[in-house]
């Protein structure tokens, strides 16, 4: 995750903000207390489902990244051996089909508790992130939940600072259903009589990201417009200097423009594990893949592998090629064998590093976003 990336963003209100009084309230013995921002739970054992959600219409939810903070203030088991489960954050619809945050009683501990992430299509499980991370009870932590294309990934803060957190998922593929129904929180009914109970919180549920802008939102959000983002691709052996200029250009016009050399933290070393893990969240979260095409990049094996990953992850491409560039050299190879001929595709040519921001900034400002 680049530095800066969690700083008072994530969890402020630059977001869209969920009113969680505007929501439906299942709760026939009262074990909720819920504000606009905040829902509380006390004593909510197993034996019935209770739970807070909306209805945002059908095939509401595809890609989003939420946003929201929890805490676990109490477990109670009479039963140190099984592990004590509520639903801290679910997406839904009918059918079985589930993308969940389970908080899990660390087994033979009434102080600890894990994480469980997981997708569900027609009632199966398709795979399950079982956190590690012991959490403590009675200390709040900060969730960001993410899902682009086939992909999801939930990481988990420690404050609303930090720019690095202390569990992730890393992304798990499954299927691109959209979603209809969110829960937070929801008591697990598994049909038995127990004394189980736990208590705890969830608060400041956001929306960083929308659906569509087609969808219309429903009153319990406050929309604030949010920046579009933007990965920048290129070979830097020969087109540094392009990329810086563009970079810059289109921050100053507010869009969110990511470059690894000036996003990813110098201390993280050039095309290690963590600078690849970086640089995948930002390029799978982007909205608009700018590739900057000069002498040499169809043969570099990080443009490539990037130029794959935004297929996979069907984000939306602007091919920009270096007047001089010779046709002939727009043919790729990837290594899953995969051949292109990107002269086949739309593709604008610049001449210089202000050639190149203007004729972007001319085809954001076609779209509406300047």
């Amino acid at each position: 995750m680049p530095e800066g990336r969690a700083r008072g963003t994530m969890w402020g209100r630059s977001s869209n903000q969920v009113d969680f009084t505007k929501w439906i309230i299942q709760d026939p013995e009262k074990k909720f207390v819920v504000t606009p921002e905040k829902v509380l739970w006390t004593h909510v054992d197993r034996t019935r489902p209770i739970q807070v959600y909306n209805d945002f219409t059908e095939n509401f939810f595809k890609d989003f990244e939420h946003f929201f903070s929890a805490q676990i203030t109490r477990i109670d088991n009479t039963a140190p051996t099984r592990r004590h489960m509520i639903t801290l954050w679910k997406m839904w619809d009918h059918g079985g089909d589930v993308l969940s945050v389970y908080a899990a009683q660390v087994k033979e501990s009434n102080d600890k508790w894990n994480i469980i992430f997981f997708q569900r299509r027609k009632g199966k499980n398709l795979w399950v992130y079982s956190g590690s991370y012991p959490y403590d009870i009675n200390k709040k932590y900060f969730f960001r939940v993410v899902r682009k294309g086939k992909t999801s990934r939930i990481c988990v803060f420690e404050d609303d600072k930090s720019s690095r957190p202390i569990e992730d998922s890393g992304f798990k593929a499954g299927v691109t259903d959209a979603y209809r129904f969110l829960s937070v929180p929801a008591g697990v009914n598994v049909n038995v009589e127990t004394e189980d109970w736990t208590s705890g919180s969830i608060e400041n549920l956001r929306f960083a990201k929308l659906i569509s802008d087609s969808v219309q939102l429903p009153a319990s959000i406050t929309v604030v417009k949010k920046q579009t983002k933007i990965f920048i691709a290129y070979y830097r052996m020969t087109a540094g200097n392009y990329a810086r200029h563009l970079a810059e250009g289109l921050k100053d016009f507010n869009f969110d423009a990511f470059l690894d050399v000036a996003n990813i933290p110098d201390t993280i070393i050039n095309y290690s594990d963590g600078w690849r893990e970086i640089r995948d969240e930002a390029l799978v979260s982007s909205e608009l893949f700018i590739l900057i095409m000069t002498r040499g990049f169809e043969k570099a094996p990080e443009v490539l592998y990037e130029m794959q990953l935004s297929d996979d992850n069907n984000v939306e491409k602007l091919l920009m090629k270096r007047k001089r560039l010779g046709y002939t050299d727009l043919k790729v190879k990837f290594e899953n064998g995969g051949e292109y001929d990107l002269s086949e595709c739309p593709i604008l040519s610049f001449t210089d590093q202000w050639d190149l921001l203007r004729q972007v900034l001319d085809v954001l400002d076609a779209k509406g976003l300047i």
